[in-house]
């Protein structure tokens, strides 16, 4: 069950992230939409609710949930960059992965979205200096402390191979 749920491991922090480490997460941050693309091109629609594991998100929820939860992590890092240490709001994953835009909607908008939105992110991202994701970051409440703009990136590249792993899996299946 572990090794359907995480199929790349679970997300650890290294204890010291490097500027090589950095520059690296944000590549596999501008390269999820593509590889993305590579996975759902010849995908039929009867795939589209294929699960990894029982209980878990068919394929169209988790590229729903790429791109809000990506969306999330844009506005955060964002957020962190420009002004004094913010505060994230957690949102129910669950509850928006049963919403009726994820639920009755094509997957056409969160695919252009998640294309549109990395490529912004990205250029953000590469405007920043190492000083900046080492030395900026969120309040976590979850966690209860600050993460820096740096464990952020390797969060979210973690997060998109992460679940790129898991549809592959669902249409292996």
């Amino acid at each position: 069950m572990e090794k359907l749920q995480y199929p790349i491991g679970r997300w650890e922090a290294p204890a010291e992230i490097t500027e090589t480490q950095v520059r690296r997460w944000v590549h596999d941050i501008e390269n999820l939409p593509a590889g993305l693309e590579e996975i759902l091109n010849n995908i039929r629609p009867e795939q589209w609710a294929l699960r990894y594991r029982e209980g878990s998100w068919n394929v169209m929820q988790l590229v729903h949930h790429l791109a809000d939860s990506h969306i999330n992590a844009y506005e955060r890092t964002k957020k962190a960059a420009s002004g004094p240490t913010p505060i994230i709001v957690p949102y129910d994953e669950n509850q928006w992965a049963a919403m009726p835009d994820v639920c009755m909607e094509t997957l056409g908008d969160s695919r252009s979205l998640l294309k549109a939105l990395h490529a912004r992110w990205v250029l953000f991202l590469n405007g920043l200096s190492f000083r900046d994701f080492i030395g900026k970051g969120y309040y976590h409440h979850g966690l209860g402390r600050v993460v820096s703009l740096a464990e952020a990136v390797g969060l979210y590249s973690w997060h998109g191979r992460h679940h790129l792993m898991h549809i592959k899996i669902a249409l292996e299946s």
